[in-house]
């Protein structure tokens, strides 16, 4: 279970967006299998940061980019640091 929530506003003209990203993590079954020496090991975390974007064209191709950074917090049985995302959105053509 991992809710998550954005809000962003348009700055600089439209296109271009900064905004406050978060979300929180929640294993709500024990983990199972194999691999799973230690336990039940139920981690969670919550996350806070920043997220950006900016909308353009490429020739005649639109292009977005976004980029998301991260900070988590309150961690429990995971890995607690900073998590860094760029995505790059753009249609597909026949």
């Amino acid at each position: 279970m991992a809710p998550g929530a954005a809000v962003s506003r348009d700055i600089a003209g439209p296109g271009t967006t900064l905004g406050a990203i978060g979300y929180y993590h929640q294993q709500i079954s024990d983990d199972s299998g194999d691999g799973a020496v230690l336990g039940g090991f139920r981690g969670r975390t919550a996350a806070l940061g920043l997220t950006a974007s900016h909308a353009f064209k490429w020739e005649n191709t639109p292009i977005q980019a976004r980029l998301k950074v991260l900070r988590e917090f309150n961690t429990r049985n995971r890995v607690e640091g900073t998590a860094v995302y760029l995505t790059l959105s753009l249609p597909f053509h026949d």
